[in-house]
């Protein structure tokens, strides 16, 4: 089965300057690639996460996106590069957002990435949690968190964020988000470095979207 255009140019280009495709191959699943995702760091190659593509099965199953095994920072001749919240990072998910159309899934493993880890377990609302909230910029309005506690093939725990199928779909999207984020600071709130950037994040987008004419 050949992926979309939109999905096997991920297997075939150079994503960007600094990220590009390695080691492609075929999933277990008909219709599902694998593939390191690798970035230039001080001039050497290195892996810093790995996908899974899934082509779609139309008109069943529509196509989706893994990003896994992340790697969020590397060690570079005594210095230490951070991969979560940087440029590798955003321009990542801005291709792969872009490689994904209405109704389409992008799952992003986050058990060691600690600000987003510790933001979901706290409550936060998933659209004002570090990673949530790269991923509702980028397009996506409806979330959903995945736990495996035994791993096997599903992998650990990760966010699903969908592109809405229309405006009606964005709309209702955003109207829960928005009631989510006013019983989330209703709420007395615990201080901590970690959760301090979800409460900003919080109630800047309560502010926005109770004044979106979309909601």
């Amino acid at each position: 089965m050949e992926c979309p255009s939109r999905l096997s140019r991920l297997l075939e280009e150079r994503w960007s300057s600094i990220l590009q495709p390695a080691n492609v191959r075929r999933g277990r699943l008909r219709g599902l690639l694998l593939l390191d995702l690798v970035a230039d760091i001080a001039g050497m190659p290195w892996r810093v996460a790995s996908l899974a593509i899934f082509c779609g099965q139309p008109p069943y199953y529509r196509p989706w996106i893994e990003v896994y095994n992340i790697v969020p920072r590397i060690t570079v001749e005594r210095s230490i590069i951070e991969v979560l919240d940087s440029r590798i990072e955003d321009e990542a998910l801005s291709i792969l957002s872009g490689s994904l159309g209405p109704g389409e899934s992008l799952y992003v493993e986050y058990y060691r990435d600690p600000e987003t880890l510790a933001q979901l377990e706290a409550g936060v609302p998933v659209i004002a949690t570090r990673l949530g909230y790269k991923l509702y910029k980028l397009g996506f309005t409806w979330f959903k968190v995945w736990y495996y506690p035994e791993g096997f093939y599903e992998g650990g725990q990760k966010l699903q964020a969908e592109k809405p199928v229309s405006e009606e779909a964005r709309a209702r999207h955003l109207t829960g988000h928005l009631e989510e984020l006013r019983r989330f600071l209703e709420r007395p709130q615990v201080e901590s470095p970690l959760l301090r950037p979800a409460l900003l994040r919080a109630r800047r987008l309560l502010q926005r979207l109770s004044l979106s004419k979309h909601v």
